[in-house]
């Protein structure tokens, strides 16, 4: 059975959503407001934009909670949060 996707457009890029899953952050920069998470064998691109937290707290090797979804640009982490 294949998981349930959404559509969603988001100013010029489309999303397609898969099942909520866990990741580690792998590489931040702050700087910049970005950070990318593993999970499996995928990188997927975190923006701050999508972190349901404060961003500055995000730790390498911390564990965090998100929804994949596949864009234009590439994997990325969606509706992020801390693991509880």
């Amino acid at each position: 059975m294949s998981p349930q996707h959404k559509n969603e457009r988001s100013g010029d890029e489309d999303r397609v959503y898969g099942e909520p899953t866990t990741g580690i952050i792998a590489r931040i920069v702050t700087d910049r407001g970005f950070a990318f998470v593993r999970s499996g064998d995928k990188d997927y691109f975190l923006h701050h934009t999508d972190y349901n937290g404060e961003f500055l707290g995000l730790r390498e090797k911390m564990s965090i909670d998100f929804t994949p979804a596949e864009t234009s640009k590439g994997p990325r982490a969606c509706f992020a949060e801390k693991s509880r």
